[in-house]
């Protein structure tokens, strides 16, 4: 019931605040499509932004994911279009988009309701995300566009990149060929979720269904489980750790990952040692509000950013390596982004502060946390016009998603380079 309220009361604030406007920029120009936000670089010169040029967008999905090795991203966002009368429509269309960095542009890849990203294969070629409740793999080197299975709402690639492993909704875990031929079922259960690759290839990590109705619209109860892509085998993995679960992400693959479980609007994070058998509670993050979370894969590191501005980084076993405040003088209330850098040195922030802990949000902040020193550089700070943040693999450059507001209307606008 909470989440139920929670999200009446999200959409109709949503169908309040989106409305188009036509912009006008610093420098007099007048654009109805999009508007550039351009800043001044450190010494004085213009930063480099790419713009959404006549593309129109209200929201971002939060699912931009670069290619191996950086350069490109995909995303997918929303928008409210407009009826014959200039009146916001109610039912949002959705776009899937490509940051190209090398080119400098943000071009339109498909149209529909609604799309989520999920994953490119090792080779940086293609790409899989959902559209409408359908499973599709397109590639960007001959722009082919295939549905893999319909009903299905995440998939995944093997190591290699010639496989595909998926839910189909209320049908069991499936694996395909990545022309979606080549069907084998590997559960009948009905609300299996979630399949990742062992690095092996030959096996999946996945949140198996457990027979027993939970009521709530919640579904069946679930465990952990991993599975044999040969014969199907089912290994039960902690079986003490039941739930329902939303997602999991390696930390060490084959050994440890980051577990996501919880129902409504409740989400409780772990981390699952399978080597030692045990599970770590890193606490509630309700609405995904309380804290962000981050993997480093090289280093085999979990990063937790939480409220108060507290950064806490865990080894692969949940021992907390290191915990430390870098609110300074202003009060932090959330954390929008935060990410390790490539190298894992370093860690990309944007939060939510305010002067005093009870005055109202007046700033975002953008900042380079140095771990070992344990100290932030100052990067940029904006009041309504930042909406995530990211470091490009490729460049190492820090980009910022903007968004520009005025008299109620809100339109993602371009990336600058910060």
């Amino acid at each position: 019931m909470r989440r139920k309220m929670v999200l009446a009361s999200i959409f109709t604030l949503t169908l309040l605040i989106l409305f188009w406007a036509i912009a006008v920029n610093e420098r007099g120009e007048q654009n109805a499509d999009s508007l550039n936000v351009y800043r001044e670089a450190a010494d004085g010169s213009e930063r480099k932004s790419i713009s959404f040029g006549n593309l129109s967008l209200n929201g971002y999905n939060q699912d931009l994911l670069f290619a191996p090795g950086g350069g490109r991203a995909i995303f997918s966002g929303y928008n409210y279009p407009q009826n014959d009368s200039g009146e916001q429509t109610e039912n949002p269309s959705g776009m899937l988009l490509m940051l190209d960095i090398s080119k400098e542009c943000v071009t339109e890849l498909d149209q529909g309701e609604f799309f989520r990203v999920l994953a490119w294969d090792a080779d940086g070629e293609n790409v899989l995300y959902m559209k409408d409740g359908s499973l599709i793999r397109r590639s960007l080197k001959d722009d082919k566009k295939i549905t893999i299975a319909e009903n299905s709402y995440y998939g995944t690639f093997s190591p290699d990149g010639k496989k595909i492993a998926y839910i189909q909704q209320k049908n069991g875990l499936w694996l395909c060929d990545t022309d979606g031929n080549q069907k084998t079922r590997l559960t009948t259960t009905i609300d299996d979720w979630y399949p990742v690759w062992y690095p092996d290839g030959q096996y999946l990590f996945f949140f198996n269904d457990l027979g027993q109705k939970l009521g709530d619209g919640a579904g069946h109860l679930q465990g952990m489980a991993k599975i044999s892509i040969a014969d199907g085998t089912v290994e039960k993995i902690l079986p003490q750790k039941t739930g329902k679960f939303r997602k999991a992400e390696w930390i060490v693959p084959g050994r440890s990952l980051h577990v996501v479980s919880g129902w409504d609007d409740g989400f409780f994070h772990h981390i699952v040692d399978l080597t030692d058998g045990k599970i770590i509670d890193l606490g509630e993050n309700i609405d995904n509000m309380n804290f962000t979370t981050d993997i480093d894969t090289n280093g085999g590191r979990l990063l937790k950013a939480g409220a108060g501005g507290i950064i806490q980084i865990y080894d692969a076993s949940g021992h907390l390596q290191k915990s430390f405040n870098l609110a300074h003088s202003y009060f932090c209330w959330q954390y929008y982004n935060a990410a390790f850098t490539t190298d894992g040195n370093k860690i990309l922030t944007m939060r939510r502060s305010t002067q005093t802990e009870s005055a109202e949000p007046v700033e975002r902040i953008i900042e380079v946390v140095d771990i070992e020193n344990e100290s932030a550089a100052l990067l940029s700070t904006g009041s309504g016009n930042y909406e995530a943040t990211f470091w490009d693999p490729s460049s190492g450059q820090v980009l910022v998603l903007e968004r520009e507001l005025s008299e109620g209307s809100r339109n993602l606008t371009n990336f600058t380079f910060l």
